[in-house]
């Protein structure tokens, strides 16, 4: 068996990752993500993840990669689409404006229309993979893995055909330095809704900004798309 953990980027891709570790003995790849994993041969009980952004992720080439590989499972995060967008705008901008950025560099990801984008492509693909591949596909949201640890074990086991080994303390494992701080010893539920409370969130860095209300005209459909999950 091989897995993909995928989602767009800053939507729990490393939560999910980290969850599936613990409770698996898949060989996940050493990088947290493998950004060759359409250029490769897969061996077995390989196991990584990559964001539904990265340029190679397309549908044609993971319909290739699905063919070449009748035992791939696809797990996928996905997060309240607004929240997914402002953390992408908010985060992926340099330290010196309170961002995760070691540089001075805008994610290509953070501004209104490029997270937009983003999210729009990620259920571009669930949808693909919903209506072609859908045995294959277990979806799971950030929301739950925080909230309700154990129903989504249930649910990864299930899917995996696997006995979960104890999956208490996931998120101490996490390889990404910013959100391992973010976490530390809990799963820290300020990291759901958001956008309930743009006063306090992010240090009201989007209060009195008309970006909420942005989102929620462009993602509308989308939105709509989350809530049944």
């Amino acid at each position: 068996m091989k897995v993909l953990v995928t989602g767009a980027g800053r939507g729990g891709t490393n939560l999910l990752t980290e969850l599936i570790r613990k409770i698996s003995d898949l060989k996940f790849t050493s990088s947290v993500e493998d950004r060759n994993f359409f250029k490769k041969e897969l061996p077995n009980k390989y196991a990584t993840k990559l964001a539904t952004e990265h340029p190679t992720f397309t549908i044609e080439n993971l319909e290739n990669k699905i063919k070449s590989n009748d035992d791939l499972k696809i797990c996928m995060v996905l997060r309240n689409p607004i929240d997914n967008c402002l953390s992408k705008i908010y985060r992926g901008r340099p330290k010196s404006q309170g961002g995760d950025k070691p540089n001075e560099k805008i994610s290509e990801d953070a501004t209104e229309k490029t997270c937009v984008d983003a999210i729009e492509k990620t259920y571009k693909i669930l949808s693909f993979l919903n209506e072609k591949h859908k045995d294959k596909l277990l979806v799971v949201t950030m929301e739950d893995i925080i909230t309700e640890t154990e129903k989504v074990v249930s649910k990864i086991s299930n899917f995996l055909s696997i006995e979960p080994k104890e999956y208490e303390g996931f998120q101490n494992n996490n390889r990404n330095v910013y959100q391992k701080k973010r976490y530390k010893n809990k799963l820290n539920e300020n990291q759901i809704n958001l956008h309930k409370d743009l006063k306090n969130s992010y240090g009201g860095f989007f209060e009195n900004k008309p970006i909420k209300d942005n989102l929620e005209k462009s993602l509308s459909d989308i939105i709509k798309e989350y809530k049944k999950f």
